[in-house]
């Protein structure tokens, strides 16, 4: 009887393990955060709409991004869902169409939206963490700007 079940237990994970989702190739891992190759190919994409190419570009794009975001949370910044909204109404604005046509665009590509939401959200970390921890370790005074010119 126990062998009975574990021979239907073994062959039931054969079976579902067959018909299961290949799960995406890690292309790198940045401090335990691991980058797929379908994240690479969804930018593979996203350059392609900005006329750019590159896997090897694409890739390093994605740790650095992976590594603004991971100081980001370091210093407890966070990147609110609105402000990434208001950037991507604003990469909208600036190339003159709404943010539903925008993600029309992304859609006809092949290209998530996520893609470029996840872009801005490490834009805007990085923004945060020159102002906010950079500028403000940096102070010059009104004195030594005076003597530098």
């Amino acid at each position: 009887m126990a062998r009975a079940l574990a021979a239907v237990l073994f062959g039931l994970m054969m079976v579902l393990g067959g018909v299961a989702p290949a799960a995406a190739a890690v292309k790198a891992t940045v401090n335990g955060q691991q980058i797929t190759d379908v994240q690479v190919s969804q930018r593979l994409k996203l350059f392609a709409l900005e006329g750019r190419s590159g896997a090897k570009a694409a890739l390093e794009e994605l740790i650095n991004e992976a590594l603004m975001l991971q100081e980001a949370k370091r210093l407890n910044i966070e990147i609110s869902d609105k402000q990434v909204d208001d950037a991507f109404l604003g990469v909208a604005r600036n190339i003159k169409v709404s943010s539903d046509k925008l993600r029309q665009i992304l859609g006809q590509n092949g290209v998530n939206v996520d893609t470029l939401r996840d872009r801005l959200r490490a834009a805007l970390a990085w923004n945060s963490i020159t102002q906010n921890v950079i500028m403000a370790r940096v102070q010059i005074s009104d004195a030594e700007l005076e003597q530098k010119a």
